[in-house]
C-alpha cells in the first residue's frame, strides 16, 4: 500500500499541514519508492552526529518537493545545512498538491527539532509558499548561519519578527531589491543587542528606513564581538551617513569591512571612519566613486592607517582624467610611508604611464606588501600594456596579478605571466581566437579559458581541441555557442573538442552555455563529465528546451557511479512536458551532493586529535576508493596537497589494529576477548597482527552498521 494515500489533499499553502502529522514514518519515495523512516528527534550527542547522517538521500528525496536539499557542513562534525535548490536558474514541473505538503512537513520538523542544522538558505520561492512555517519553526532553531534572499520579494513583518529569537546566530546574510520595511533593521538591531554570538553580518539591498537605520548603526556601535560587515547596493540612506562614520570609526571588534555604494557623500563619510578605525584589517571597496575628496581620503588611509592588511578598490564609476591622476597620485606617496599593507588591489586606470613607473620602484622596496592585485580590462589597450610591460620589465611581475587578459584586436599580452585567464568572446575575430589558442600551449600561467566559438568553425574548435588535450595546466574551461543562421553543416567542428574533453585531465570546472544544438552534441558533454574524474563541477544552461532534456537525461544515466563531481548548475526551462524531469535533476542533484558530502565529513579529521568514527569512515573511503578526491579534500581541510597524504595514512593506521577497528565501530568499549570453544578452534582475538592486517584489507569502518536509539518528540 502507498503510504502517502491517506494523506489530504485539499488546496492551500505549503505550511497546511507542517503541524498535522505527528509522524512521518512510513511514506514512500516519489522518485525511489523507498519506505521513509522518520524517528523524529535529533540523536546528535557531543561524539556522535544525529541518525539522520547516514539517511541524507531519502531525507533529500522528500525535501527535493520543498526545494530544499540537506548538505554536510565541510569540517563540522556532524552538522547540517538546509540549503535552497530553488535559485539555479533551472524551471522544474510544479510538484503535486500532496508532494509540496511532505516536503514543507519535513522541512517543519527539521528545523524544529533537529539541533544539527546548523545553517539555513532561503530563496523567494520558499518566502512564496512557507513563509508561516518558516516564522513557526525558527524560533526553536539553533542555526548558526542563516541566509535570506528576498529580492524583488518584500520583506515580510512576520519573519522580521522571527530575527530577534535567533540567538544562535554566528552569521547573517540578507539580500533583497525590493521595498524595506522598517520592521527589518529594528529587527537586526535588536538581534545584534541580545545575540551573544553574532560575528558576521552581510546585506545587499536598496535603502533601509532612516530612523530603523540609525537604530541599527546605534547597536552597532555597541557590539564588542562583530568582527565581518558587509553593506552593498544604495543600503544605507545618505541621512544616515554620520551614523555609519561614527560606528566605522568607533567600532570596537571589526575586522573585515565590504562596503558599495553609488552617493560620494556616503562613501566619504565612510572613508573617515575607516581612517581613524584601531581594529579593520580588510577593506572592500567593490565600486568606487572616484570623486577627489574620496582620493584623498584613501591616500590618508594608506599613508596614516597603521592596522590595515589588505585593501581592495575593485573598480571606478567615473572615467580617470588627467585631474584625477593628480589625486591618484596621492597614493603613491602614501605607499612609500606605509608599513602595514600586505594586499593590495586597485585598477589598472588610476596611474598614467610615468606613475606606474613609479609605482614600481615603490613595489620593488616594500617586502611586506607581498601581492599586488590590478583589475584589467578592455577600455584602454595601450595603457595596460605599458603597465604590464612596466611591471615585468621591473622584476616586481612575481608580486602582481592582473587577473583575466581581455583580448580584442590582438592578444601581444598574452604571454605576460600576470594574467592568469583568457576572454575570447564578443567582437574578437575568429583569426585572433585561433591564434590564441595556438599559442596557450606556451603560456603555463593561463589557468581559465572563457571562449565563445563561432558554430562550424573548424579552425577553432580544432585549436581549442588541441589545447585541451595537451594542457596539463588549465583549470577552468568555459564554452559558449554563436548564433548561426544555417544549421546545414558537419559535426566535426564539435567532434574533435569532445574527444579533446576525453583525453583532458586537468580541468577542474566546466561550464557550457549553448543554444539549439542537436541531442547528440548536448549528450556528448554528458558523456565525457561522466566519464572524467577530474571535473569537479559543471554547469551547463540550454535555452531549448529539447536539448536541455536530452543533456539531463544522459547525464543522470551514469552520475550514481561518477563520484568525482562535486557541485553543477543547471540552467533552462524543463517545467514543460517532461513527467520525468525533476526525477532526473534530483538523481543529479544528490549525486554531486553525496560526492561533496564526503570530502565535507573527512575534512573534519584534521580538527580534532580525537578518533571520530564519521569522519575516519569517510577519510577512509577516499584513501581507499577515490584518491583522486586527495587534493580536493587538501584545500578543504587548509593543507597543503604535498601534507595530506601522509597526514591521512596517519589518522587511518590508528584505525588499523582489531582492537582500535572494534572500538571505534562500537563493537567493543576497550578490546575483544572472545569466550573460548570447547573444541580449541581459532577465534577472533587469536588473531596476530598480520593475519588481522590481512583481514582488514577488505573492511571498511562504514561495514559495521551503527546502532543509533531514538527518541520520541515532544
Amino acid at each position: 500500500m502507498d503510504g502517502n494515500a491517506d494523506l489530504p489533499l485539499e488546496e492551500g499553502a505549503l505550511t497546511s499541514y507542517a503541524g498535522q502529522w505527528a509522524d512521518l514514518e512510513g511514506i514512500t519515495g516519489c522518485f525511489t519508492a523507498a519506505v521513509f523512516k522518520y524517528p523524529c528527534s535529533c540523536s546528535e550527542t557531543h561524539d556522535r552526529p544525529c541518525h539522520i547522517v547516514r539517511h541524507l538521500a531519502a531525507f533529500n528525496e522528500v525535501l527535493f518537493f520543498a526545494r530544499m536539499q540537506l548538505r554536510e557542513i565541510p569540517g563540522a562534525r556532524g552538522q547540517l545545512a538546509l540549503v535552497s535548490v530553488a535559485d539555479s536558474g533551472m524551471h522544474l514541473p510544479e510538484p503535486q498538491d500532496v508532494q509540496s505538503k511532505l516536503g514543507a512537513c519535513l522541512l517543519h520538523r527539521l528545523l524544529k527539532f533537529h539541533q544539527c542544522i546548523a545553517v539555513l538558505s532561503v530563496t523567494p520561492f520558499h518566502f512564496e509558499n512557507c513563509t508561516s512555517l518558516l516564522c513557526d519553526v525558527l524560533p526553536y532553531s539553533r542555526l548558526k548561519k542563516l541566509r535570506l534572499q528576498f529580492w524583488c520579494c518584500p520583506i515580510r513583518e512576520s519573519i522580521c519578527a522571527t530575527i530577534p529569537s535567533l540567538t544562535s546566530l554566528e552569521e547573517l546574510e540578507c539580500s533583497f531589491f525590493g521595498v524595506c520595511c522598517a520592521e527589518f533593521p529594528n529587527a537586526l538591531a535588536a538581534l545584534v543587542r541580545t545575540s551573544p554570538s553574532l560575528v558576521v553580518l552581510g546585506f545587499h539591498g536598496t535603502s533601509m528606513e532612516e530612523h530603523a537605520t540609525n537604530n541599527l548603526l546605534s547597536c552597532l556601535m555597541q557590539s564588542d564581538i562583530l568582527k565581518e560587515l558587509t553593506l552593498r547596493g544604495s543600503l544605507v540612506p545618505e541621512t544616515c551617513r554620520e551614523e555609519l562614520r561614527k560606528y566605522l570609526m568607533f567600532a570596537p571588534s571589526l575586522t573585515s569591512f565590504i562596503f558599495t555604494a553609488d552617493s560620494e557623500k556616503t562613501e566619504t563619510a565612510v572613508l573617515e571612519g575607516i581612517l581613524h578605525n584601531k581594529t579593520l584589517s580588510k577593506v572592500v571597496i567593490t565600486t568606487f566613486t572616484g570623486g577627489i575628496e574620496s582620493i584623498q581620503l584613501v591616500a590618508r588611509i594608506i599613508g596614516e592607517n597603521t592596522i590595515i592588511s589588505s585593501l581592495v578598490i575593485r573598480s571606478i564609476y567615473e572615467d580617470v582624467s588627467v585631474i584625477h591622476n593628480t589625486a591618484y597620485e596621492t597614493w603613491i606617496e602614501a605607499l612609500e610611508k606605509n608599513e602595514a599593507l600586505e594586499e593590495l588591489s586597485i585598477p589598472y586606470q588610476i596611474w598614467n604611464p610615468q606613475q606606474w613607473t613609479r609605482f614600481h620602484d615603490v613595489l620593488s622596496s616594500k617586502h611586506h606588501l607581498k601581492k599586488v592585485y590590478v583589475f584589467s580590462d578592455s577600455t584602454n589597450h595601450n595603457l595596460l600594456t605599458h603597465v604590464c610591460h612596466t611591471l615585468e620589465d621591473s622584476g616586481v611581475h612575481d608580486k602582481v596579478s592582473c587577473g583575466v587578459y581581455f583580448a580584442e584586436d590582438n592578444i601581444d599580452l598574452l604571454k605576460c605571466k600576470m594574467f592568469s585567464g583568457l576572454f575570447l568572446v564578443g567582437d574578437v575575430h575568429e583569426d585572433v581566437k585561433t591564434a590564441a589558442l595556438l599559442q596557450l600551449p606556451d603560456c603555463v600561467h593561463v589557468t581559465s579559458l572563457v571562449l565563445e566559438i563561432p558554430r562550424d568553425n573548424l579552425a577553432v574548435s580544432s585549436a581549442l581541441a588541441e589545447y585541451v588535450q595537451s594542457t596539463s595546466v588549465l583549470r577552468e574551461l568555459e564554452v559558449s555557442m554563436g548564433f548561426a543562421d544555417d544549421f546545414d553543416f558537419s559535426d566535426e567542428w564539435w567532434r574533435v573538442i569532445m574527444e579533446s574533453l576525453a583525453r583532458n585531465n586537468s580541468l577542474k570546472e566546466l561550464v557550457f552555455y549553448v543554444d539549439s544544438m542537436s541531442d547528440r552534441d548536448v549528450e556528448s558533454i554528458a558523456d565525457a563529465v561522466n566519464a572524467s574524474r577530474n571535473i569537479r563541477k559543471l554547469t551547463f544552461g540550454d535555452s531549448t528546451v529539447t536539448s536541455l532534456r536530452a543533456f539531463v537525461s544522459r547525464l543522470s544515466l551514469g552520475i550514481t557511479d561518477n563520484h568525482t563531481l562535486l557541485d553543477i548548475v543547471l540552467e533552462g526551462r524543463l517545467d514543460q512536458g517532461w513527467p520525468d524531469a525533476s526525477k532526473k535533476v534530483f538523481a543529479i542533484y544528490e549525486a554531486t551532493r553525496r560526492n561533496m558530502g564526503l570530502l565535507a565529513v573527512a575534512a573534519a579529521f584534521t580538527k580534532t586529535t580525537e578518533l571520530d568514527r564519521y569522519s575516519s569512515a569517510a577519510l577512509e573511503r577516499i584513501c581507499k576508493l577515490h584518491g583522486e578526491l586527495l587534493e580536493d579534500l587538501a584545500e578543504l581541510a587548509d593543507v597543503s596537497a604535498a601534507e595530506i597524504g601522509g597526514l591521512a595514512r596517519g589518522h587511518l593506521k590508528r584505525t588499523a589494529s582489531l582492537d582500535e577497528y572494534m572500538r571505534i565501530t562500537s563493537v567493543v568499549k576497550e578490546r575483544v576477548v572472545c569466550h573460548p570453544r570447547d573444541d580449541g578452534r581459532m577465534q577472533l582475538d587469536d588473531l596476530n597482527e598480520d593475519c588481522w592486517e590481512m583481514v582488514r584489507r577488505y573492511l571498511m569502518l562504514d561495514d559495521v552498521e551503527e546502532d543509533v536509539a531514538h527518541t520520541e518528540c515532544r
